[in-house]
């Protein structure tokens, strides 16, 4: 699975009601673009949707603290 990069890969599987599979796409998508918010926004869906709620909270932080208009959505 995680050799498809995709973020619509890792939302497909999100869709699913996959949401562990989900997780280690979006992870390794970040891995080669650590600033792509809408792959870290479905990461931390996913982790909400699967109990991990401390991960979740790290994944939206950190879109929160480096979004251009992080001001805006606070």
């Amino acid at each position: 699975i995680v050799d498809n990069l995709s973020p619509l890969f890792g939302y497909k599987l999100y869709k699913q009601g996959k949401y562990a599979q989900a997780i280690p796409v979006l992870q390794a998508i970040l891995k080669r673009q650590p600033l792509d918010h809408y792959a870290r926004l479905l990461l931390g869906a996913a982790q909400m949707k699967n109990a991990e709620f401390a991960a979740a909270e790290k994944s939206f932080r950190f879109v929160l603290q480096n979004s251009q208009n992080a001001e805006s959505l606070e």
